[in-house]
């Protein structure tokens, strides 16, 4: 089937496309069950990796990640904490070898960064992916840093 495959009817509702006449013959599209910010983080991590599960956790988009992305996820952390010690590891390298050949950690690095930034990609962690996903909720209101407080006074 050629040109671009079909968006799922929950993308279609995220973002607020959906419409019955055009899209009610797919409605028996599978449903993702449950949040994945519901799900416990795998006992086999280490301790830097689910720190960034939790950290990568607060910080998703609500109402994005279900329990069926958590292998997806899952690839997303290891790929992270594989670039960070990568880099970690480059930072007390040379970036040529004294062959002239570049540091393997150079490779190491951009091939975890392309992992991660189609992983991102996919569970709406970059700027263009929350463009298209919009769920429908109202962005929290922001605070200002060390002014919580503080009221404003009126001037009469």
């Amino acid at each position: 089937m050629p040109g671009r495959p079909p968006k799922p009817i929950a993308i279609h509702k995220l973002q607020g496309t959906f419409q019955p006449v055009r899209h009610a013959h797919r409605e028996h599209e599978p449903y993702a069950e449950g949040e994945l910010a519901d799900t416990r983080v795998p006992h086999w991590m280490l301790k830097r990796q689910k720190r960034l599960w939790r950290e990568a956790i607060a910080t998703a988009p609500r109402g994005v990640l279900r329990q069926a992305d958590r292998h997806t996820f899952i690839g997303y952390i290891l790929a992270v904490d594989t670039m960070i010690e990568a880099a970690k590891a480059q930072n007390r390298a040379q970036l040529l070898q004294p062959n002239g050949m570049p540091s393997p950690y150079l490779r190491m690095i951009r091939q975890t960064l392309e992992m991660m930034s189609k992983l991102a990609n996919d569970l709406g962690f970059s700027p263009a992916a929350r463009i298209r996903l919009a769920t429908g909720e109202p962005p929290p209101p922001e605070q200002p840093k060390g002014f919580e407080m503080v009221t404003p006074r009126r001037l009469a």
